[in-house]
């Protein structure tokens, strides 16, 4: 796991290489072990790199790598799961291994299979490839994109990386956001292409880019999960066991380490899961000896406040519970610090960029986390309402009486006929209505988002027609957003409803979105996120699933609760609540957060910054303050924390030219 970064100049001007030096210790946090760099002086091209050192982490394992016969040069960030099973394959086609790393194995899998290695490849990962006699560069992204591929091509220079701020820190890199990203959605990021940093794109999950020496950069789809599913064993009984033993291994493999692992805990079912099979799979021979630390960040007497479910995990697991604090108020330090990191503005990052900061604080470097399983197992609100009002409309009452008892159980209420008849006369009525199709889609992200905020965005640039500049680039974002939507579910038209709902959620609007959080917030203090419930076969796997395998028997994630029982405490694996594991913003505003924005808000920069009308804003946030209004104070948030990230970007950028 680590930070990589590389540049090819295809104009007659290279770029020094003591001034690359300055690009890859932009990325020092996410490898602050070892850092190395190449030159091919004849093609123009750097690649850079930072260590997080995880797998041998002698020196035989530092990187830019090159290949045996030393055609081959790769910057890597991430892990192969499988890497030992792959190096047996290969060692037995003739390939010979210096080190016991992973990155060895990638570089002989391309050399042996080319990009047909990339399906053979259990994990996450973005590496890029420079082959030395070809001269072209190939670069791939894991499945579901788990680990950032950044990129930017100017005409005169290729360059990628794993975050923004080595964008900002390249020589003759305008530093600016992106006017467009910013009013529609920065949410959608990770999936469209655009960042938000002009001119920087994110290639998407399960795609690859090759550059020629033309310097032009070629994408193609790699993976596609709807063309994988498995045959599913033909019993429900059948089917909780597979997936039992596929979470096993999925955990069990992530354990591959020789350094100390810990495990994520908010409480809730997903990572309560994945705490409680790490436990039962781990002190095999062969793996870390480290690896049963828990860590939670209960947020006590705030709306996001867990801490008595994950103590419930941490007692029946026999662990003691690290407990994290994020420290908002009294800091404003660790919140720039944490804004600059995340480079986003549509959460607070500070709770979880302090919870991996105490977990490296505390020796821990890889972090076993529970993500994937709502947006897998429909553990969302939003899928159990689909699913009941489509009952309702195709007259199957019974159906819709289970969904209810689910939603129910979701809002904290009891499966009363009172409670079911508000919920009927709610769904009656959204069928009723023949502008139901516009009412749900004014709801969604995107178009909230972009009405929202649209009226306070002025040109980027100010060119010849003003305005028309933003609507055209928020016309060719709707553009984007559109097609990857379309093909995502032309992907998922053999799936029923629901599945085509998660489906969606899973490779569209929500959990590309957490993936990038998470890698921004983790790898900021140097931690590594593993996620099993992320592994492809569990994936593909619960993509088969039929309907009532999801959501059946009064719950949501009825498979994951089946397969985990024993393992955890019963009123934990049979919660129907559902909080997250998020920041309580609303607390922290009230707290002490709301002068901090204030203050950001009523200062010069921020209102003289051209990417938003300041006086007006300033003066709502400065009423909104006055008042106690959080919730309004909220809604205004963003634009605080975009300036505070202009402002780290810019700064990044000055040290750089400083160099």
């Amino acid at each position: 796991m680590c930070g990589i970064v590389g540049m090819w100049c295809h104009s007659d001007r290279d770029v020094d290489a003591a001034r690359f030096g300055a690009v890859i210790d932009a990325l020092a946090h996410r490898g602050p072990d070892d850092e190395g760099a190449y030159h091919d002086a004849a093609a123009r091209l750097h690649l850079g790199h930072r260590r997080l050192a995880i797998l041998d982490p002698t020196p035989a394992g530092a990187q830019p790598m090159t290949s045996e016969d030393g055609s081959l040069v790769i910057v890597y960030n991430g892990e192969v799961y499988n890497f030992v099973e792959v190096r047996r394959e290969l060692s037995q086609l003739g390939h010979h291994f210096r080190t016991d790393t992973d990155t060895e194995v990638l570089l002989a899998a391309f050399r042996q299979w080319g990009e047909g290695m990339l399906p053979r490849l259990n994990g996450m990962w973005a590496f890029a490839i420079w082959d030395r006699e070809a001269r072209t560069l190939f670069a791939a992204r894991d499945r579901f994109g788990v680990k950032p591929f950044l990129y930017r091509d100017d005409g005169r220079t290729f360059s990628f990386a794993s975050e923004l701020k080595a964008f900002a820190a390249m020589p003759r890199a305008a530093v600016r956001l992106d006017a467009a990203t910013l009013a529609f959605s920065p949410m959608l990021m990770e999936t469209v292409g655009p960042t938000l940093l002009e001119g920087v794109r994110s290639l998407p999950p399960g795609h690859l880019v090759r550059v020629a020496t033309d310097g032009r950069p070629r994408e193609r789809r790699w993976w596609v999960t709807a063309e994988h599913l498995p045959e599913l064993p033909g019993t429900y009984a059948g089917q909780v066991e597979a997936f039992r033993e596929q979470l096993a291994d999925a955990c069990r493999v992530r354990m591959r380490a020789d350094v100390p692992l810990g495990t994520s805990l908010s409480g809730g079912l997903d990572s309560s899961s994945v705490a409680a099979m790490v436990r039962s799979v781990g002190g095999q021979e062969g793996f870390t000896a480290d690896w049963q630390r828990i860590f939670s960040q209960g947020n006590p007497g705030t709306s996001q406040d867990e801490s008595a479910w994950a103590a419930q995990v941490g007692d029946h697991l026999g662990a003691t519970i690290r407990w994290t604090d994020p420290a908002v108020a009294s800091e404003p330090s660790r919140l720039q610090a944490s804004v600059l990191a995340f480079e986003g503005v549509h959460i607070l990052p500070l709770g979880l960029w302090s919870h991996y900061r105490a977990m490296r604080d505390d020796g821990v470097v890889v972090s076993i986390d529970g993500h994937g399983g709502d947006e897998l197992l429909g553990g969302y609100v939003r899928f159990t309402e689909r699913a009941r009002r489509r009952a309702l409309w195709s007259a199957r009452p019974a159906e819709w009486r289970e969904y209810a008892r689910v939603a129910l159980g979701l809002r904290g209420l009891a499966d009363t006929p009172a409670a079911r008849r508000t919920l009927l006369a709610e769904d009656a009525g959204t069928l009723a209505r023949p502008s139901a199709a516009v009412a749900a889609l004014r709801t969604h992200p995107v178009v909230s988002s972009l009405r929202g905020h649209l009226s306070h965005l002025r040109a980027p640039t100010a060119p010849p027609g003003g305005i028309a500049a933003d609507r055209e680039a928020l016309g060719d974002r709707a553009a984007a957003l559109l097609a990857r939507r379309t093909a995502v579910r032309q992907d998922a038209e053999r799936l029923g409803p629901l599945a085509t709902a998660l489906y969606e959620a899973f490779h569209f609007d929500t959990l590309p979105s957490i993936l990038r959080n998470f890698d921004r917030l983790s790898m900021a203090s140097g931690v590594e996120i593993r996620s099993p419930l992320l592994d492809w076969r569990l994936v593909t796997f619960a993509t088969a699933l039929p309907d009532r395998a999801r959501i059946g028997d009064g719950f949501t994630k009825r498979i994951l609760r089946d397969a985990v029982q024993g393992l955890l405490p019963e009123p934990v694996r049979r919660r129907k609540d559902k909080k997250g594991f998020a920041s309580p913003m609303i607390d922290w505003l009230a707290g002490g957060l709301g002068e901090l924005a204030v203050d950001v808000a009523t200062d010069a920069s921020f209102v003289g910054r051209d990417l938003w009308d300041g006086p007006a804003i300033r003066d709502r946030i400065v009423a909104a303050h006055r008042r106690g209004d959080w919730a309004a104070l909220k809604s205004d948030w963003w634009f605080v924390q975009s300036e505070l990230l202009a402002q780290g970007l810019e700064d990044v950028a000055r040290r750089a030219e400083a160099r």
